[in-house]
């Protein structure tokens, strides 16, 4: 695309209602302020990492062509960053004022597109960055719940004569994105540049947002709005707030029965919404599409474009069609009763095919009108190239995917139920597909499955589904929310032993460095001097203990660190030989002092009175008799017994470390060291070769060392930064992708499909 892309406003809404703008209160200003400040050092930092990124896809561009693309993609945003980032803050200070004048809104689900009977596929690209809008908002919102929520709150308790939403927070997720979208659009850049511009902005400035959420909170928190708030579901404020006017998105609350569909609802179910922060109440839903949400149609229109929306089975009757849909139903019902009485293998997919269902339970004889609605068929086809999309996912631990495979005809009934599971990113079961996903990343024996508890819990999930699931989605519902409760409970424990092998493996960094640091002080100073071996084995023993103590627990500039090191000193200048008599009186001098600096060194280490006092004493006793010594041959008498003295030879405290950024082959191309450098804790990678999926628990520098943990939060394994670039670089390492599946899944069937259609397009003559 090489024309301005076009920028999808998340959600587009019309005030119901008009208030004359009213100055900001005082502590919104404060917040707005700082975290203007915040986002401006963001951007900044998106902006430069872009430089780079476009320079090296430059650089790696396999024809003159593509070449050219980046470098004018680069020079076009070089040139535009600081209108971008102007218009940005200008966008976002706006969005504090429009508080004021902030309505109650029905706010779309999809896109900004809604005018469906216009709607042309020349609209694909708009469709595609509407939908990577939405699965980035929806991650980070997911990322972020509980600070988000609070501060929606915050803002909606300072307007006591509005709602203030979660979509018109103007830190939110999507007021950020839709103000970021909006200033790039002047942007003349390929479309291929833009949608990468877009990840790089969920990467760096969206994933970064839980500082400026947390200042945010604080001042409000400081200035004594709800100060108590706990990370509860919000409930609605204002009781005269009409039955349609929710927190998030509405969506209409219709049952549909087992009994033959009545394309009308009762007045009670037309009119009934429910309400919920983000994960919304549903009871039930319509087989109409003609209620569904925008989004569909506008699949169903790409799905047309290939030749893949098949024509309606049925007749365009309602009544007909509404039996068609129950018959279809009926037979997934059947389907999915089938597959729950199948024994779970972990190592085979379970892929049935949908047609062949279809076909299957067609009798002889059946009436020709119980077909398949258009509208069912495309939701079939779509549900089809998700699950493969998601089976074909190599972030998916292959246990996870057999037992996601058994949820596809499910899945079939939900979208034939309501149309509106393919575009509403809260929806109970596309919830529940990212909760499964993310639950079992870290999956990588089977063999071991059985006895995980995190396992035991999703496969009951799963089979429940099979069991219980009909066409009632508060069922979904009710799962998800309890997954979710037990897989809390999990990380809490999961934590404890990560954050305890994390502080060990800190901690014995820390030690090694102390032990490192004292090694080379102790060679530094007594290395290559004659010394009486106790004294030696004294030094290298228990001085050096002292020493590491006194560095770990304080520093080398504390006054305990500075007094040990001249005791140090002082003790290797006593056991010297000396040829001056001022030298041999100073020495002697020095004893009694000496004696009680080696007393208070060795206390930090040794607890037992009576071994410190005889360390102390041993070593006085040695030094006079030195010295008494250097005092006879300096008279010219003579000496019969000379203390044992050798050569100090270097000491070693700690080994040398084994995994280092040391490198003896070839080393790997530095952008693969840049791939492991950006690795942070929590991530989760896959070595290939060990068929292990390991999470990163802590990274120790200096020296570059990542210390994985598995799913259960124990140690597994070490590794340097220079190995894992190296794996990287030779296939054997993937660093996991762990964005929500069903939000990835859609993103890339549209775009599969976008692309058929213009390879499908007629070529000019």
């Amino acid at each position: 695309m090489s024309t301005n892309p076009k920028i999808i406003q998340l959600n587009e809404s019309e005030t119901t209602q008009k208030h004359k703008l009213k100055s900001l209160p005082p502590i919104l200003l404060s917040v707005r302020q700082s975290a203007k400040k915040e986002l401006s050092k963001l951007l900044a930092d998106l902006f430069n990492h872009t430089d780079d990124a476009l320079f090296e896809m430059a650089d790696r561009s396999a024809d003159d062509q593509s070449q050219g693309m980046y470098f004018e993609s680069m020079r076009e945003i070089r040139l535009n960053r600081s209108q971008i980032i102007d218009d940005f803050i200008n966008t976002f200070s706006k969005s504090f004022d429009n508080l004021n004048t902030a309505s109650i809104t029905e706010e779309s689900t999809f896109s900004g597109i809604t005018n469906l009977d216009d709607m042309e596929l020349v609209d694909n690209d708009d469709l595609e960055v509407s939908v990577a809008l939405h699965g980035m908002c929806s991650k980070i919102t997911t990322m972020f719940s509980t600070p988000i929520m609070q501060l929606t709150q915050r803002i909606d308790a300072i307007f006591p004569d509005q709602s203030i939403t979660e979509q018109q927070n103007p830190l939110s997720p999507q007021s950020l994105s839709e103000a970021f979208s909006s200033a790039c659009e002047f942007l003349n850049i390929d479309f291929k540049v833009y949608i990468f511009i877009l990840k790089l902005y969920e990467h760096i400035v969206l994933e970064n947002l839980e500082h400026c959420y947390t200042q945010a909170n604080n001042l409000l928190i400081e200035a004594g709005i709800l100060p108590k708030l706990k990370a509860t579901a919000r409930l609605s404020k204002k009781t005269a707030r009409a039955p349609g006017q929710r927190s998030d998105t509405i969506i209409p609350d219709r049952a549909i029965s087992p009994g033959p569909v009545s394309g009308n609802a009762s007045p009670a179910q037309s009119n009934t919404y429910t309400e919920h922060p983000r994960d919304e109440k549903y009871s039930g839903y319509t087989s109409d599409p003609s209620l569904a949400m925008p989004g569909f149609p506008m699949l169903q229109a790409l799905l047309a474009s290939n030749g893949m929306g098949a024509p309606s089975l049925s007749q365009s009757d309602p009544s007909v069609d509404a039996a068609c849909t129950m018959q279809l139903l009926q037979t997934l019902s059947q389907a999915q009763s089938n597959i729950r009485n199948s024994t779970i293998d972990l190592s085979q997919l379970a892929e049935p095919s949908i047609r062949r269902v279809l076909e299957e339970t067609q009798q002889p004889g059946d009436d020709e009108d119980k077909g398949v609605t258009a509208a069912d068929n495309d939701a079939i086809n779509l549900v089809g190239m998700l699950f493969d999309c998601i089976l074909n996912d190599r972030n998916l631990a292959i246990p996870m995917k057999a037992l996601i495979s058994r949820l596809q005809i499910p899945f079939v009934k939900i979208a034939v139920i309501d149309k509106s599971f393919f575009t509403k990113t809260g929806h109970p079961a596309r919830q529940l597909l990212n909760e499964l996903s993310s639950a079992g990343i870290g999956w990588s024996n089977a063999k071991e499955l059985r006895r995980d508890a995190v396992y035991s819990k999703i496969e009951s999930t799963v089979l429940c589904v099979l069991d219980e699931f009909t066409d009632d989605i508060s069922i979904i519902e009710d799962l998800v929310a309890d997954l979710r409760k037990f897989l809390k409970k999990d990380k809490q424990r999961t934590d404890v032993l990560e954050t305890r092998v994390k502080d060990a493996e800190q901690g014995k960094a820390l030690t090694g460095d102390a032990k490192l640091n004292v090694q080379n002080l102790i060679n530094q100073k007594a290395s290559g001097l004659r010394l009486p071996q106790e004294i030696g084995k004294f030094i290298s023993e228990t001085w050096s203990k002292a020493l590491v103590y006194i560095l770990i627990n304080e520093s080398d500039q504390s006054d305990n660190w500075q007094e040990m090191v001249n005791t140090l000193d002082e003790l290797l200048w006593a056991v010297q030989p000396l040829d001056e008599i001022s030298d041999m009186e100073r020495r002697e001098r020095l004893l009694d002092r000496l004696g009680d600096q080696l007393a208070n060194g060795i206390a930090f280490v040794e607890p037992n009175t009576s071994d410190i006092g005889k360390h102390t004493s041993n070593i006085i006793a040695l030094i006079r008799e030195i010295s008494v010594n250097d005092r006879t041959l300096h008279d010219g008498g003579e000496v019969e017994d000379l203390p044992d003295i050798a050569t100090m030879q270097e000491i070693i405290l700690t080994p040398k470390e084994v995994q280092s950024d040391i490198n003896d082959g070839p080393a790997p191309d530095p952008s693969f060291i840049e791939q492991i450098n950006s690795l942070k804790e929590g991530r989760w990678v896959e070595l290939l070769d060990e068929n292990m999926r390991l999470k990163v628990a802590t990274i120790i520098e200096p020296g570059g060392k990542y210390v994985f943990v598995n799913q259960r939060g124990m140690k597994v394994a070490e590794k340097s930064r220079m190995a894992l670039a190296i794996a990287l670089e030779s296939n054997r390492l993937t660093i996991l992708d762990e964005s929500q599946v069903f939000d990835k899944a859609l993103q890339s069937v549209i775009g599969n499909l976008r692309h058929m259609h213009r390879n499908n397009e007629p070529k000019p003559v």
